[in-house]
């Protein structure tokens, strides 16, 4: 295990914050192409909910799902610019 996933509860979930990826970074995921690097610094969690198993929730494989907002959208209260992605285990 690494240092990193070792810091993190075995139910991810969030508000806020940076989000904690399954497979790659979420933001570019959301990021519009083609300056897909650029587009993806602008974006932050909203929320991330994790599969967990106490509760009966499991995306895919043990998932997660995120919801991501770029910074000034978040600022503005633009919150219908929010945008969806998931991963999968």
């Amino acid at each position: 295990m690494t240092a990193l996933a070792a810091t993190v509860p075995s139910s991810a979930h969030q508000i806020g914050g940076y989000a904690f990826p399954i497979q790659h970074a979420v933001e570019q995921d959301v990021a519009i192409w083609p300056a897909v690097q650029e587009e993806a610094r602008r974006w932050v969690a909203l929320a991330q909910i994790d599969s967990d198993d106490e509760t009966g929730m499991m995306w895919g494989d043990a998932g997660r799902l995120h919801w991501l907002i770029r910074a000034a959208d978040l600022a503005a209260g633009r919150f219908d610019a929010a945008s969806f992605t998931w991963q999968c285990g």
